[in-house]
């Protein structure tokens, strides 16, 4: 499979998959916003703190795919979201460090499993 393969291939993918961004810093959630777009991610959705995020979450129809979680925010920070979602049986997959960038981000998103694993 060339390069070029498979960067289609994860093109597609990324396409097909869905984003919430959670990050109180409005500047950042528009960055984030603007390198999920411009690497070609399916439905981006924002929530400005952690608290919103798991509301939203618990009456969403269809999870989001990826959560994108800033850990300093107030109101619940990133840590005790991640608790609450591990409590609920997701896994945290990875981190990025910011400066968030667009390298950082597709290698990140390119070590995603292709189907989800199961909460240990």
């Amino acid at each position: 499979m060339s390069d070029e393969d498979i960067d289609t291939e994860q093109t597609r993918r990324l396409a097909s998959l869905s984003f919430l961004v959670i990050e109180d810093n409005e500047f950042a959630q528009n960055l984030a916003v603007g390198l999920l777009e411009t690497i070609g991610a399916g439905k981006v959705r924002c929530a400005g703190n952690g608290l919103d995020a798991l509301s939203e979450l618990l009456v969403a129809d269809t999870p989001p795919d990826v959560l994108l979680v800033d850990l300093g925010m107030p109101e619940m920070t990133g840590p005790e979201m991640m608790q609450q979602l591990a409590a609920r049986g997701l896994n945290v997959l990875g981190q990025i460090t910011k400066p968030l960038t667009r390298d950082s981000l597709s290698q990140a998103l390119a070590n995603l499993p292709a189907e989800p694993e199961p909460a240990s």
